[in-house]
């Protein structure tokens, strides 16, 4: 079952309607995340357990009602489903139903629905396991697709299952994609749990910058046990790289994403981020998301629970956050406008779901400024047990209109060269 219902979250969302290359370029070792001084340890905490999570309540969405006709039906409920060209004899508005069952790999290209009339995808007469058997599959893939709604055919279950234990990814949107809304998937281990993002690569100009992967919806999800990210939105690079195409060397930017929503999803025991954002360029949000056990490859630079970097700006709010190795929200600002941190809940930063340290720096929330303008509003939050304190904010480079305020009760605020506003 799903976790919180969040009706009112969801009521305000709607989709918008209608080889061979050489890299170079920087990497997510270049963006370490805070690092500081330990400063006053914290009590002991105890080891604990992962917290229950109720049953989903139901939903006013209309997208979340059962569904009971199918236009289409793919799949022979084994094997592999492979489809290079989108899916024959579909239209925009139409239903296609994943025949239950269990496959290796389910691969969908250039699907393509229309503005205001989706096409949806769920799986029919039972639930669709995917299980990785050879390597190099994803478990569930798409590529050039757009105005998809993939979803459980009943609500409040898991219609869609993956465990892809050969060191692949667990779904996957790839190259020209946008507007899609994603729920009721289970990953139960794989390299990652979900990843929007493209890579450049020669084969996909149209994929390079200024593309925009913009408006997808990933709600009502569970991704646990993954070697990597829980979530993987966004690619690791800001600037421009050097790509070696057809003996030719040209220079490249990562296609950015916009309006990328994370709801409800619930993240347990993920190696690195549970959640990792880059090069968002507007209308980020994350919200009523419950994490357990984040960055257990203890690997620094990727060991936060929520983290947002470069270009990325929004809001994260409402959300658990539960025993990991680094800071529980952390903020690697290259933006020239406001992030929102609010209302969540933070337990145990820096202790790990065993009881055992992690970083002896880790923070409830903790912001780097890297941009002039970049301002972060922190208030509301519950944070409880970290190992080093509540919220940190550092500004290093002592870059001039750096701003923000915190007005969270009780919090021990470091500040290193941020100009705060009075709360209220």
């Amino acid at each position: 079952m799903f976790g919180r219902a969040v009706v009112a979250a969801f009521a305000s969302l709607s989709l918008i309607g209608c080889g061979g290359e050489v890299f170079s370029g920087g990497t997510d070792a270049s963006e370490p995340g805070p690092n500081h001084d330990a400063g006053t340890s914290q009590p002991e905490a105890d080891a604990g357990t992962p917290p229950e999570v109720e049953p989903d309540a139901g939903s006013t969405d209309p997208s979340d009602k059962p569904i009971t006709h199918f236009d289409v039906i793919i799949g022979t409920g084994s094997g592999q489903i492979h489809l290079p060209s989108g899916i024959s004899g579909v239209n925009c508005g139409d239903v296609v139903g994943i025949r239950a069952g269990t496959y290796y790999g389910i691969g969908i290209v250039g699907v393509n629905g229309c503005a205001g009339n989706p096409i949806t995808i769920a799986n029919h007469g039972g639930q669709v396991k995917v299980v990785g058997t050879q390597q190099g599959n994803w478990g569930i893939s798409f590529e050039n697709s757009s105005h998809v709604v993939f979803r459980s055919a009943v609500p409040g279950e898991y219609g869609f299952y993956v465990r892809n234990s050969v060191g692949r990814g667990g779904f996957e949107v790839s190259g020209t994609s946008h507007d899609m809304e994603i729920s009721g998937v289970h990953v139960a281990e794989a390299a990652h749990g979900i990843m929007i993002k493209e890579d450049p690569r020669c084969s996909r100009p149209k994929a390079w910058h200024p593309f925009v992967m913009r408006n997808f919806v990933v709600k009502n999800n569970r991704f646990e046990n993954t070697l990597w990210e829980g979530t993987y939105f966004g690619f690791h690079n800001a600037e421009s790289m050097t790509m070696s195409c057809n003996g030719s060397d040209v220079q490249v930017k990562a296609a950015r994403l916009a309006n990328v929503k994370t709801l409800n999803n619930i993240f347990r025991n993920n190696g690195n981020n549970a959640i990792k954002v880059r090069l968002c360029l507007e209308g980020c949000e994350t919200a009523y998301n419950d994490v357990y056990g984040y960055a257990l490859n203890k690997d620094t630079g990727w060991d936060s629970g929520i983290t947002y970097g470069y270009e990325t700006y929004g809001s994260i709010h409402h959300n658990r956050v539960e025993r990991g190795y680094g800071n529980a929200i952390e903020i690697i600002g290259r933006v020239q406008s406001t992030i929102k941190i609010h209302d969540n809940t933070i337990v145990s930063p820096g202790t790990m779901p065993d009881g055992s340290k992690g970083q002896t720096w880790a923070r409830g929330i903790a912001a780097d400024f890297r941009s002039t303008g970049m301002r972060v509003e922190i208030f509301d939050n519950s944070i409880s047990n970290p190992i080093a304190g509540d919220v940190s904010l550092t500004n290093y480079e002592n870059l001039s209109g750096v701003t923000g305020k915190v007005c969270n009760s009780g919090s021990r605020i470091e500040n290193v060269n941020v100009q705060l506003d009075a709360c209220p």
